[in-house]
């Protein structure tokens, strides 16, 4: 893969004046990008919900929904929330856009809004179908499924739920192993087979597997512990990714959670596994012994692409039958590429996430459209966001 340029595609203006905003939710469905915002648009009293979808021929957001909800019991909007999820039936589905909004810490509006019908309806009262898909950032979804983050009644994550019961029915609970105080933070599809991952702060992450055939009797079996052994250095898995039948996981820990509390040596950056079903392998990171043996960066490359902690991941995704990797530093937004995931080409994106401060970096696949959302502050302290295509000239805009 050669390296990429791209092009930047001006986001939907607000209609209400600037208050704190961004992208809550994101979705690829039939091969374009689908974005939904909430806002405060007058803090505690006025909530501005904006849905549109990118079209890569025309380089131009179309928005779809858009609308304001007010208080009208002077009790405070709050925790304005956003999840797409899909609905089984058709050919490939369709997407649905669900929007909530909270009013003294109950449910207070819940919107659906259909690309089918393109009309947005208001639910009176949120089902427990409609409340896990709020549970998560986005719900994880097949042809035939759509599953969730269940929630307990103490706000604690107790597994996965799969949302496609029939008419009132219960979704089914896919209960997660015993925690012990840790937290599901990621789940994905991969080889017909749900794989969940949990975070660790002491002994680092954990990757489980869940067959699809055996989703109703909740078989999970571990794939990796102790954060692929190098425990809290990993604490997460940032983000999966499958191609060319294996499974890529990025792992390390948060900016704010690298703290001395651990005991282990300072943090080295993030690191690129391959999971495969006999084993995994570790592509860029650190070297270290396992159980299966001693594990030696297949690139030849250190943690972070050999740049160390001072590069941040932003994303990765599966695109042109290869990888593309976006990461950041002080000078910017980079993005590598790699066929098989062990030769990279890396390199920075001048103009891309030029904030005063960058906040988060997600990458997608389109299609043939490669699309980048960057999100950040200026030196005002306003919201900022960004959303690039691969090729083409740099436009100047902000949302």
């Amino acid at each position: 893969m050669s390296e990429v340029t791209l092009r930047k595609v001006s986001l939907p203006p607000w209609t209400c004046p600037d208050g704190p905003s961004g992208v809550h939710s994101v979705a690829v469905h039939q091969e374009r990008l689908h974005i939904a915002r909430v806002r405060s648009a007058r803090p505690g009293n006025t909530i501005e919900y904006q849905a549109a979808i990118l079209d890569p021929a025309a380089s131009r957001f179309i928005t779809v929904a858009e609308g304001i909800a007010e208080s009208r019991s002077g009790l405070a909007l709050t925790a304005p929330t956003c999840a797409y999820r899909q609905i089984p039936g058709g050919d490939m589905g369709t997407m649905e856009l669900l929007l909530g909004i909270q009013q003294g810490g109950q449910p207070a509006l819940t919107l659906r809004w259909s690309p089918t019908s393109g009309a947005l309806e208001k639910v009176s009262r949120p089902n427990a179908a409609v409340d896990a898909a709020f549970s998560c950032a986005a719900c994880i979804c097949t042809a035939k499924h759509a599953y969730g983050v269940h929630r307990d009644a103490t706000g604690g994550i107790s597994g996965l739920i799969d949302l496609n019961r029939p008419g009132g029915e219960q979704p089914l609970l896919l209960p997660m192993p015993p925690r012990g105080g840790r937290s599901l933070s990621d789940a994905t599809i991969h080889d017909q087979a749900i794989y969940a991952t949990i975070s660790d702060a002491v002994l680092g992450f954990e990757l489980w597997r869940l067959p699809l055939t055996d989703a109703a009797c909740g078989h999970w079996e571990a794939v990796l512990e102790r954060g692929a052994h190098r425990y809290a250095q990993n604490r997460d898995i940032f983000a999966l990714a499958s191609h060319r039948g294996s499974l890529f996981a990025i792992a390390g820990t948060a900016p704010a959670l690298r703290t001395p509390k651990s005991k282990f040596l300072d943090y080295q950056g993030f690191e690129l596994l391959r999971i495969e079903p006999d084993g995994w392998e570790l592509i860029f990171g650190v070297p270290r012994f396992s159980p299966s043996g001693i594990k030696i960066p297949l690139s030849g490359l250190g943690p972070s692409l050999d740049a160390g902690a001072r590069r941040e991941f932003r994303g990765i995704v599966a695109h042109a039958g290869g990888l593309v990797l976006a990461s950041s530093d002080i000078a910017g937004m980079h993005v590598a590429t790699s066929v098989m995931g062990e030769d990279w080409i890396d390199g920075p994106i001048p103009g891309v996430g030029d904030f005063h401060r960058l906040h988060s970096g997600r990458t997608f696949s389109c299609g043939a459209d490669l699309a980048l959302l960057v999100e950040g502050f200026d030196a005002a302290g306003l919201h900022q966001t960004e959303v690039w295509l691969e090729d083409g000239r740099t436009q100047t805009a902000n949302d």
